[in-house]
């Protein structure tokens, strides 16, 4: 496999693998250990809330597709009838469908790389500052 194929191609990419890695052994070994306790609580905390909010998009697509239709349920007649009714055609529907989870989800994580950002930025001025005194 070559360098450029490799999803970290460096040991200190592979660092963070280590981390995670670390931490499940400890969890799992340690039942009252929290995402508060954890070594890693961002990285956690990040982890839970875009798989949560993954499912509840999903979850949300499923009950509008269920009840939308002329047709309510999950039969092949519910389904089309669904599909047809969220986007014009069935087509249309599936992309609607598709769609909407990927829009969540892209925003959430937007909203967590801003938070690190402004973290980091203002970590950097804490630096700059320090720097500055001394």
């Amino acid at each position: 496999m070559k360098k450029k194929d490799m999803v970290f191609p460096t040991l200190e990419s592979l660092r963070y693998v280590e981390e995670v890695l670390n931490e499940l052994t400890i969890a799992l070994n340690d039942k009252t250990r929290t995402i508060e306790t954890s070594d890693i609580p961002d990285a956690l905390k990040n982890a839970v809330l875009l798989g949560t909010t993954a499912i509840a998009s999903l979850g949300a697509m499923g009950l509008l597709l269920y009840f939308s239709g002329s047709v309510v349920g999950l039969s092949a007649v519910g389904i089309t009838s669904g599909l047809t009714a969220i986007g014009g055609n069935m087509l249309g529907g599936i992309a609607t469908i598709a769609a909407a989870p990927v829009i969540i989800v892209g925003a959430g994580a937007a909203l967590i790389a801003y938070k690190n950002n402004k973290k980091l930025y203002q970590k950097k001025e804490e630096y700059y500052y320090d720097a500055l005194n001394k």
